[in-house]
């Protein structure tokens, strides 16, 4: 304590850890109470800190060839998945404002500390990335992945000028397009109300239940030895449709979301099975309450326990493309995929 002479001093520890993670420490405490200081807390923040700062340094990368006025994708035009984060950075926006508005310094970085970490590193950047590195560089796919980059730094920046003022006015340096002078001569960015789609986000809620099961199907798969990756897989899925309504409701995805879900799994192949070739798995099934997995002619099974789907998984045939490392199989002599054999002969 400070009284008892034993706490670090305030200029040590800018010195040792920076301006910026004192600031966010302090960001990160309930000052309406006492505060406990020590190596936990400073270790604990340090860390939220380099991944906030990691996060936005390969957003920045990943934008560096981007201009807004030139290369921007309308909102209407963009990927289901992009205009998704659009509507989660909207309720960031809105949480943060509040927070601010509150002077509840703890809210607005837990706020954005959660947003960085969970929703774009671990979800959208993981989701996105393949388009990002793999797909032509004026592509639609590509263009509208960065587009919302771009929003959703944009946006970010200005939530972190008042935590970590140092970082935030150098990640604001290297944002493409037009720019003032300093990010601390920005507001918080304003509410577009057409990304706060409340439809979009309640269908992607379900989307990540999905998700979540199939993650517990593709780990199975890793723990056994068929796969070392989740592009090494090759998965089926089918929305059990026979509960109740209140439990499971319209299905969240269609025969037409294959390369939705194929994206958002990350796994090379994917497709959505009839109720006729369900069928066989949910008779397996039976009798199984006690684990959600089971296997069937040596296929990996899953009946999903957040969300009523099915999912069977199996090593994907084919080669492995050497440039994005999915699997394929089609009669060309060639080691690239389709979309890459495109991408790679537009560039010749």
């Amino acid at each position: 304590s400070k009284s008892a002479g034993n706490a670090e001093d305030a200029a040590d520890a800018v010195n040792r850890l920076g301006a910026d993670v004192i600031r966010l420490v302090y960001a990160s405490l309930d000052y309406s109470s006492d505060m406990n200081l020590g190596k936990t807390v400073y270790d604990a923040v340090s860390e939220s800190y380099r991944k906030i700062r990691n996060t936005c340094r390969f957003v920045l990368g990943n934008i560096s060839d981007f201009d807004p006025a030139r290369d921007s994708v309308a909102y209407g035009d963009m990927l289901e998945f992009d205009r998704f984060m659009l509507a989660r950075t909207e309720k960031l926006k809105a949480e943060a404002r509040r927070a601010f508005e509150n002077f509840d310094f703890q809210a607005a970085y837990h706020a954005v500390q959660n947003f960085a970490v969970v929703d774009l590193s671990s979800l959208y950047i993981d989701v996105a990335r393949d388009r990002l590195y793999c797909g032509g560089a004026n592509s639609r796919e590509r263009r509208s992945a960065q587009t919302a980059l771009y929003h959703v730094l944009d946006a970010m920046v200005r939530i972190l000028a008042p935590l970590i003022p140092y970082t935030a006015e150098e990640v604001y340096g290297y944002l493409p397009g037009a720019k003032v002078e300093s990010v601390h001569l920005l507001m918080l960015a304003e509410p577009h109300r057409e990304w706060a789609d409340e439809k979009l986000l309640a269908r992607w809620e379900r989307l990540m239940e999905v998700r979540a099961e199939a993650l517990k199907l593709l780990e199975w798969m890793r723990q056994s030895g068929a796969i070392g990756a989740p592009l090494e897989a090759d998965v089926r899925i089918h929305w059990n449709s026979n509960g109740s309504a209140a439990t499971n409701g319209n299905a969240p995805f269609g025969n037409g979301d294959a390369e939705l879900l194929k994206e958002l799994f990350v796994v090379s192949n994917l497709q959505v099975l009839s109720d006729a070739a369900a069928q066989p798995y949910y008779a397996a099934a039976q009798g199984k309450n006690d684990s959600a997995d089971f296997m069937l002619e040596e296929k990996f099974a899953r009946v999903g326990q957040r969300a009523p789907v099915l999912l069977t998984g199996a090593r994907a045939g084919g080669r492995k493309c050497p440039r994005c490392w999915m699997y394929f199989d089609d009669d060309s002599d060639s080691e690239l995929d389709p979309r890459c054999r495109a991408v790679v002969d537009a560039l010749r």
